[in-house]
């Protein structure tokens, strides 16, 4: 019962949901969740994971009951969560003359066609923008009425993780369109404007000449057991000169190792018996295992590959992990 860990957490741009999970809990317990605002319990909900809707800022927690099969019930507790006004607070209003560019412009070696992506302050603010005037936006104002404009979708499963962002294409060059971003970032109601690529039909790079199957089949000792890979995976280190870290390692010192985590990763079909996935993951659905499951295997390793002591270690090794193939959406 020791390793029973209770998380309250929240999206990055707060949307009113709070969220918490708990992790650890044996089998045949049953679970309820009750949130607490500012001391006060607000909610209770069944299960080890609960969605609480509609909540403002405030101080944050949660308990959690589990009730035995004997009917010994037991408490846990989560730690504390700020979670502050959505309104911003403490910023200074830079003025539009003075306003820095935010955004680094880069074109793309095969890709021709480019758009902007334009993240706002406000949803409402996408109409400012269409009805701004020449003497403000002298490039934008020529093509702003014939662009096309696309609110970036709502994500299936997490929600709306970019709110007020709109995909908007001019229809013009790439040139045109960094001056146009730059143009648009002087508007106090433009958090960001990037040119973005086009990569719908952008081909596949390029591989670099590697053994036949067979050559590499003689290489392999088939005598030996896997050895230990995590000394060579250095991005889990803490970034410097040398290394571009991830800073991972610490975080698994502080017992953080992805259990507050539910990862659902979309790819081509996984190996789900592969030694350092088996046990450790859950495949909703895969393509036949006769069949190419190479990057999905090499993507589910990098996240959620068992930490033993052979192959690699996923960076969120304890998290809730569910495998789907991309031939379901097609």
């Amino acid at each position: 019962m020791s390793d029973i860990k209770v998380y309250v957490y929240r999206s990055v741009e707060f949307d009113g949901n709070v969220y918490v999970k708990t992790v650890g809990v044996p089998s045949g317990q049953q679970c309820e969740i009750t949130l607490y605002k500012d001391g006060k319990a607000l909610a209770s909900s069944g299960g080890e994971v609960a969605v609480f809707n509609g909540q403002s800022s405030g101080r944050y927690m949660a308990t959690v009951n589990l009730t035995a099969p004997g009917g010994t019930l037991t408490t846990f507790q989560s730690s504390e969560v700020s979670i502050l006004p959505v309104a911003k607070m403490n910023q200074e209003k830079v003025e539009p003359t003075t306003k820095a560019t935010k955004e680094t412009y880069s074109r793309y070696k095969g890709i021709d066609h480019y758009y902007l992506q334009v993240k706002l302050e406000n949803e409402n603010d996408v109409d400012r923008l269409r009805q701004e005037v020449a003497t403000r936006l002298p490039l934008f104002f020529k093509v702003k009425d014939k662009a096309t404009y696309k609110k970036v979708a709502s994500n299936k499963l997490l929600g709306d993780i970019l709110p007020n962002t709109y995909y908007i294409d001019p229809h013009s060059q790439f040139d045109d369109l960094v001056s146009m971003a730059k143009e648009l970032e002087q508007l106090d109601y433009v958090i960001y404007c990037s040119v973005v690529p086009d990569t719908t039909d952008m081909p596949p790079p390029e591989l670099p000449p590697r053994d036949s199957p067979t050559s590499l089949t003689d290489k392999i000792d088939k005598t030996s057991t896997t050895p230990d890979f995590q000394p060579l995976q250095t991005y889990l280190q803490p970034g410097s000169n040398n290394i571009k870290g991830m800073n991972v390692l610490p975080a698994w010192q502080q017992g953080e190792v992805g259990r507050a985590a539910t990862v659902r990763h979309l790819d081509f079909g996984v190996y789900r018996n592969h030694e350092d996935l088996k046990g450790n993951i859950t495949v909703v659905n895969s393509r036949p295992e006769t069949e190419d499951s190479n990057h999905g295997t090499a993507s589910t390793g990098c996240i959620a590959a068992s930490k033993n002591s052979f192959g690699v270690t996923g960076i969120a090794y304890g998290c809730d992990y569910y495998f789907m193939t991309q031939e379901i959406w097609d």
